[in-house]
């Protein structure tokens, strides 16, 4: 009966997932448009920022099997690397590190989270520093 009930449950939620998962990704390629467009002059879009993640171990499979942590690793010390000369708007990032604005995005609003570097305002635009560890 208990594993009946667990079985059931399970499916519910796996079902719920596959029907939220397309939701997810518009939201985060939303994201990406909204701060290309920022990039472009507009003024900055007020959006909520922290997407809502699935948890367990098949969103960090997933997560994982997109980009693996060597490869995260080094995009992040790329990144780092250029912002220890200054502030860089993305598209001046896109041109230094060779990676997509899409890309760099997300890569910036997670060191963001985590307090590494910080969105500022440079000469009218957007643009990314280090976070100061006075």
């Amino acid at each position: 009966m208990g594993t009946d009930l667990l079985s059931d449950i399970r499916r519910e939620i796996d079902a719920r997932l596959a029907q939220l998962r397309p939701a997810l990704e518009e939201y985060e390629q939303l994201l990406d448009a909204a701060d290309a467009l920022e990039l472009d002059g507009g003024a900055p879009v007020a959006t909520q920022r922290a997407a809502p993640r699935a948890s367990g171990s098949k969103a960090r499979a997933t997560s994982a099997a997109r980009k693996p942590r060597a490869v995260r690793d080094d995009v992040r010390e790329a990144i780092l690397g250029v912002l220890e000369h200054g502030s860089h708007t993305v598209a001046e990032l896109a041109v230094v590190t060779a990676m997509s604005a899409a890309s760099l995005n997300g890569d910036l609003r997670k060191l963001a989270s985590k307090g590494v570097v910080a969105k500022t305002r440079r000469e009218g635009k957007a643009a990314w520093s280090l976070v100061s560890s006075d």
